[in-house]
């Protein structure tokens, strides 16, 4: 059974991944959420926060591991048509079965760098 990293660490690392990019910023609000945290309830939080939600891109960032699980995840569609998921190679996980999900998902290739969009995506919107 593999260990799940704790918030804490999970933080390091995405603050690792988007380095000082200005374009990213870390959002800690999910770990003073009470209770059970769902990325959806996260993401119409922070939403709700926003003056202009249409100048605002949410992007999730993802190992292939967890993002393999993704339909089990509450309001999973509502999710994948909201935010940008950027899903990041992890040791003992195969490209193709991400690949495969994202294709069944309905997700079509758009990016030669290995982008992939979908028709139902609405930008800006919110959940």
């Amino acid at each position: 059974q593999q260990v799940l990293a704790d918030f804490p660490q999970r933080a390091e690392m995405i603050q690792l991944a988007i380095g000082d990019d200005p374009g990213f910023r870390l959002s800690t609000v999910e770990a003073a959420r009470p209770g059970p945290s769902y990325t959806i309830d996260t993401l119409r939080h922070l939403y709700a926060q926003m003056v202009d939600p249409a100048a605002v891109d949410f992007f999730f960032i993802i190992g292939a591991d967890a993002f393999l699980e993704i339909t089990s995840w509450k309001s999973h569609q509502q999710l994948l048509q909201t935010v940008h998921f950027l899903v990041l190679g992890r040791s003992g996980c195969v490209p193709t079965e991400v690949v495969a999900l994202v294709e069944r998902l309905g997700y079509e290739p758009d990016d030669p760098a290995g982008g992939w969009s979908h028709p139902s995506f609405h930008k800006n919107e919110g959940p």
